[in-house]
């Protein structure tokens, strides 16, 4: 295999605690995959309780309920019966939030991992017979044959869970970068750029509650392009200079001006212009991504469910991908990558049709982390403890909030956020992405 690292099953970093909980969550990433066979769901089940039990005891497994599978579980995944409220909301949030192109990614990865195709991409086993004639011992004696089966055992091959985690994590991705761009557009032109994304809790307090607890949280989340800092700029080259007499005009003018009185003109360099000042961090507007990082819970949330991640973007050829980081050459913008990518994509398989693998392919490939340090600050002390507990307090944190972030729904005075950390349960290492995704994505991928 060339490049076993773009083509095995997706790793997670964060698995669930329970066979439950993966249920809970990718039976939603499972709806609408139609023909999707029963086997493949019980080896869903089955796989994941291995994966539940690894790093603990029969005994302790079965205590902390990691590996049962009830009713629920089976209708969830068969997507039988009423749906867990979390499929609900996550599929009105998809709904308020739509990604362009994404049934066209979902219907392309199910025919992927669940497709007839003829040239066999994925062989499992292999059987034949040969014929030996009948036995002639009576005379009803049937045909017999000697049969021969070959297998090729694949215990890492779960179709379900990679159909579930590379359509959540790719979408994720994808909206990441939307919303990104939403902000500082000029992330798409770095080679390999970097967003962050954390969910957030505003505390406020109801001074005239007559209930027991006066307190209570709005929730949200907030993301970081991290866009290059003091990069130098190319100077232009000190040819200024004045040309003709009357008028005589100060050339180059794109980079020259003229300075000094009436009677001692010069023509210099203009001075640089400073880069203009952007916030560290924005409000997301993607309710769908704030709900997957703890954003947008029902109900009143621990702070533990707030999550964090961080998404590094790599575009090049898959020749030069290794086993780990980026490219091995230095690519150029993202941008500029993706558009190329597509036409380069387009004649490779337009010339050889037939092949299944280039090695010049571009393909962009998404990698996960996290911030794993949750901040907070608190303008009381009073309720310092509910939002300061195991975090870093941090001076100006809330200054990408408005004034609509710090008036409480039904009233009450803003007393601070905290921020989220750690990986969402599910999170995979990586996800490949095609080309053409990024820029639809961004509805750029008809502006050329």
């Amino acid at each position: 295999m060339a490049h076993p690292r773009l083509c095995q099953t997706p790793q997670l970093l964060q698995p669930w605690p329970s066979v439950a909980e993966m249920a809970g969550s990718v039976s939603s990433w499972l709806q609408g995959s139609l023909g999707m066979p029963v086997s493949a769901i019980a080896d869903l089940i089955g796989n994941y309780q291995r994966i539940a039990t690894q790093n603990l005891s029969t005994e302790d497994a079965l205590k902390a309920g990691a590996t049962a599978v009830g009713e629920q579980v089976w209708n969830q995944l068969l997507g039988l019966g009423r749906l867990a409220h979390r499929s609900t909301s996550a599929g009105a949030n998809q709904a308020l939030y739509p990604l362009p192109g994404s049934s066209v990614r979902h219907a392309r990865l199910q025919n992927e991992l669940f497709g007839f195709g003829h040239g066999g991409d994925v062989l499992h086993r292999v059987s034949y017979q040969e014929k030996i004639g009948a036995s002639g011992t009576t005379s009803n004696s049937r045909q017999r044959y000697n049969r021969y089966a070959v297998v090729c055992p694949c215990s890492s091959f779960d179709p379900s869970l990679e159909l579930a985690l590379r359509w959540e994590w790719s979408e994720n991705a994808l909206r990441i970068l939307r919303e990104a761009a939403r902000h500082r557009s000029e992330i798409v032109y770095e080679p390999s750029p970097l967003i962050e994304v954390r969910s957030e809790a505003r505390l406020f307090f109801r001074q005239q509650s007559q209930a027991n607890n006066a307190t209570y949280f709005q929730y949200g989340a907030s993301i970081h392009p991290v866009v290059s800092q003091g990069q130098t700029t190319p100077q232009p080259p000190d040819n200024c200079r004045f040309e003709g007499w009357v008028p005589r005009r100060c050339v180059p003018s794109g980079h020259c001006e003229e300075t000094g009185s009436f009677w001692n003109k010069e023509c210099k360099r203009k001075a640089p212009q400073q880069p203009a000042s952007h916030p560290d961090w924005y409000l997301v507007w993607d309710g769908k991504l704030a709900s997957d990082l703890g954003g947008a819970p029902i109900g009143q949330s621990s702070m533990a469910a707030l999550k964090a991640l961080s998404v590094r973007f790599f575009c090049g050829a898959k020749k030069d991908f290794g086993p780990e980081g980026g490219p091995r050459s230095a690519g150029s913008a993202l941008k500029s990558c993706m558009e190329k990518g597509v036409e380069t994509n387009a004649a490779l398989k337009a010339a050889r049709p037939w092949k299944k693998y280039f090695q010049d392919e571009v393909v962009v490939l998404a990698t996960f982390g996290t911030l794993e340090q949750a901040e907070c600050l608190s303008n009381n002390q009073v309720t310092e403890h509910l939002i300061c507990s195991a975090a870093k307090k941090t001076n100006g944190l809330d200054s990408h909030l408005g004034g609509s972030e710090k008036t409480g729904s039904t009233g009450g005075e803003y007393r601070g956020m905290r921020t989220g950390s750690g990986l969402p349960a599910g999170t995979i290492k990586e996800v490949l992405l095609r080309p053409e995704d990024g820029l639809q994505a961004l509805s750029l991928l008809m502006r050329r």
